[in-house]
């Protein structure tokens, strides 16, 4: 199961924030929101599980680090320090949260599900090609969902920025594989850009993981 509610990981973890760095925990403390505060907390908890589990080491041992690249604030893509072999991601979203550590490249995003398409977003966010199979879909809101969260792990998963994923197309799934095509994605380089894609979906949310070929996963 990647999708946990934040409520079963807080009440396993009582003590989830002591094991938060202090950028994290003001971080936490920013959120005007308590749920949203909640969902963090357990989040980066569960991302520091996903990584023991890997990596074979005690919770207590494991250091997340979040730099962003343009302002130098304590976000963006996390690094797990002392340990270059292992990768983290991790999300959140109204009550879920998911996270995984890996030996490779891996994204992972929670979005929560239900809400109406907006025929306005659509044409921002999607290629024809994806919009044509939201059109066609049994269930056109959770295939936009689909199309988003790979989007969203993408992201995630190479470092790029959303304006440049959101121009590729991820509509492509061949056994259980993705292949992103569009410009920067590497679709055309020897063998194409592929990832293994792993989703799962309860009746209020939805969680997509993406790894490599061949790279070892471990999830709380």
């Amino acid at each position: 199961m990647l999708l946990r509610t934040t409520r079963s990981v807080l009440d396993a973890a009582p003590d989830g924030r002591s094991l938060l760095t202090p950028p994290e925990r003001r971080r936490a403390e920013a959120f005007d929101d308590a749920s949203a505060r909640e969902d963090f907390v357990a989040a980066h908890h569960l991302a520091r599980l996903a990584v023991a589990g890997l990596a074979d080491c005690d919770p207590t041992e494991v250091e997340l680090v979040q730099t962003c690249p343009t302002c130098g604030g304590p976000h963006g893509r996390p690094r797990v320090v002392g340990r270059e072999g292992v990768r983290v991601s991790w999300s959140h979203a109204g009550g879920a949260v998911a996270a995984v550590a890996a030996t490779g490249p891996c994204g992972i995003d929670v979005e929560p599900r239900g809400a109406p398409l907006d025929p306005v977003l659509l044409p921002q966010v999607l290629t024809p090609r994806e919009r044509a199979r939201v059109g066609t879909a049994a269930v056109p809101e959770d295939e936009f969902l689909r199309l988003w969260m790979r989007k969203e792990a993408l992201v995630k998963a190479t470092g790029r920025t959303l304006d440049a994923v959101l121009g590729w197309d991820v509509s492509r799934v061949r056994g259980g594989r993705l292949r992103p095509r569009g410009p920067g994605s590497a679709a055309s380089g020897p063998g194409g850009e592929r990832w293994e894609a792993a989703e799962q979906r309860t009746a209020t949310h939805a969680c997509l993981l993406l790894t490599r070929p061949g790279t070892v996963v471990d999830w709380a």
